[in-house]
């Protein structure tokens, strides 16, 4: 039975931690370890999590300065002792044989990546997708699937990849790199994964400059897809991907949540679209009319 290292970063959740850590405990597969990232809490969290390691000889504490939650994952991975890792938020939840059913997939069609989707996410049909790095990153981009957390990862992928400090999108910044290494990865459509929506977290997010951010993951992501991709269509694919989420974000999520942040943040469209303008002129993939719509708004 391989071992799963699961890593939880911990920060200012003491009405959470409990919840999650619990969940983790009660998994029907035994063979874990939970590594609990104090990450310079200033509440009870710091005390739950030490109450934890003290009872049970599979919770290790890591008790550092606040990092971010990048800084609490690259912390926890250079202790990792399992074959598998995994990823849970602490103030998130996953049922009881999640990790049994991902192991389970994982062992059965000898993947690097299996995945599974939230309660209630638009996605869970039961369907179980297989693919390689090209069909598998795309389909979890399109389907909302992007997020680090409720999936399991072959320990030697992170040998060479670590979160980005300071960046608020460090999923989305780290998984396209993490898929272009695999051979296989499996995304299993069914809700394991206990999400827990926080009041607050669109404005909280939109007062610091989460869409600038954004902006900035998906340039990169644009800049950096030769490295992920070598066919041309392949590419072209992730770029388009690329270019129409900003937009979507900005029209679907930015502009509902507050109309004025929306005027601040349109100047970010532009400069989202005069970055990657010589990208999307070359794409094949994206129509002319899309082309000219993209050069309008790189002059906001």
């Amino acid at each position: 039975m391989v071992k799963v290292s699961i890593i939880v970063p911990v920060y200012n959740i003491e009405s959470y931690v409990k919840k999650c850590i619990n969940s983790l405990i009660d998994q029907t597969y035994k063979n874990i370890e939970i590594i609990l990232v104090d990450d310079g809490s200033t509440d009870g969290s710091s005390v739950i999590c030490d109450e934890y390691s003290n009872k049970y000889e599979n919770v290790i504490v890591i008790h550092q300065e606040n990092q971010g939650l990048s800084g609490a994952r690259n912390s926890a991975i250079r202790r990792v002792t399992g074959e598998y890792i995994m990823f849970v938020d602490g103030d998130d939840w996953i049922e009881k044989k999640t990790v049994e059913i991902l192991v389970g997939l994982m062992e059965e069609y000898d993947a690097d990546i299996t995945a599974i989707v939230k309660v209630g996410h638009h996605y869970e049909t039961g369907e179980v997708i297989i693919g390689d790095s090209y069909k598998m990153l795309l389909h979890m981009l399109y389907t909302s699937c992007f997020e680090i957390w409720g999936k399991l990862f072959k320990k030697e992928l992170f040998d060479d990849i670590k979160f980005p400090i300071g960046k608020i999108h460090e999923d989305l910044y780290t998984l396209p790199k993490l898929v272009a290494k695999t051979d296989k990865t499996i995304v299993y459509h069914k809700g394991l994964y206990n999400y827990r929506h926080r009041d607050g977290s669109i404005m909280a997010n939109a007062a610091n400059d989460y869409y600038y951010d954004l902006i900035q993951c998906c340039i990169e992501g644009v800049k950096s897809s030769y490295s992920i991709f070598e066919k041309k269509e392949e590419r072209e694919d992730l770029e388009k991907w690329y270019v129409y989420h900003i937009l979507w974000y900005y029209y679907n999520v930015i502009c509902i949540a507050d109309e004025d942040y929306c005027k601040l943040a349109s100047r970010n469209v532009g400069l989202f679209y005069r970055e990657i303008k010589s990208e999307y002129r070359k794409n094949t993939k994206i129509s002319h009319k899309d082309k000219c719509l993209f050069t309008k708004l790189s002059k906001l």
